[in-house]
């Protein structure tokens, strides 16, 4: 059995790989006892987040709290994590929008259930993802930018012009390859909104200001 030291060693560098936070099913796997966890809450060592989420008072509060708490939060019996962020969610992930939206979205499996209601900042969308869908940010997943920016021409939760404002920025950084835009392994109406924003993926900036059909991010008071 690993000492004190050893397991406050272990779950450190655990919560180091997740913004500083952790779970009670982490902590007992590394030895904590479930009767020890209010102890080191009431003695300062850690700080209850949610239920059976937790994070250290020794690491650094950060940004990444909140999206790190819902995605262990998404964690099935085993411990494994269903729950990966899209929308206009994965756009602030990857850096792609200034938008900070009210609420997080997250994609689940549509078998995932909670006996409590979800919080009310976490939108859940209960449908399937391939693993080539996502990818991860920061500890946590993340639908790729095609996959997002595809997902958002379905959803219309952003206009056209601001989606292909997105796609031109994606394409710049790098994040969107010549495999991202091969639209056989597409459905039809993906391929549909594929055809949407390339064709008119030069469209300019100083047009897409002046454009009357501007509208503010889903949610928010913020504009991309």
């Amino acid at each position: 059995m690993a000492s004190g030291k050893e397991k406050e060693k272990q779950l450190y560098a655990l919560a180091e790989t997740q913004a500083g936070l952790f779970t009670a099913k982490q902590a007992q796997d590394l030895g904590y006892h479930r009767s020890v966890l209010g102890y080191h809450v009431k003695n300062g060592d850690w700080v209850r987040i949610w239920r059976g989420i937790y994070r250290l008072t020794t690491y650094p509060a950060s940004a990444n709290n909140n999206f790190s708490t819902w995605y262990l939060w998404s964690m099935d019996r085993t411990g494994k994590p269903k729950g990966v962020y899209a929308y206009d969610t994965a756009l602030e992930l990857h850096g792609l929008t200034a938008c900070t939206s009210n609420k997080l979205h997250m994609i689940v499996p549509k078998y995932f259930q909670r006996l409590a209601a979800p919080p009310k900042m976490l939108k859940l969308h209960k449908r399937f993802l391939k693993a080539s869908d996502y990818t991860m940010i920061n500890g946590v997943a993340v639908t790729k930018p095609m996959r997002t920016l595809l997902d958002l021409c379905e959803s219309d939760y952003l206009h056209r012009h601001q989606l292909r404002e997105v796609f031109n920025r994606a394409q710049q950084q790098g994040l969107i390859d010549a495999e991202d835009l091969d639209g056989t392994r597409l459905t039809t109406a993906e391929r549909h909104f594929l055809k949407e924003l390339t064709r008119d993926a030069q469209f300019s900036t100083v047009e897409y200001h002046q454009s009357q059909s501007l509208k503010e991010c889903p949610e928010s008071g913020v504009r991309l």
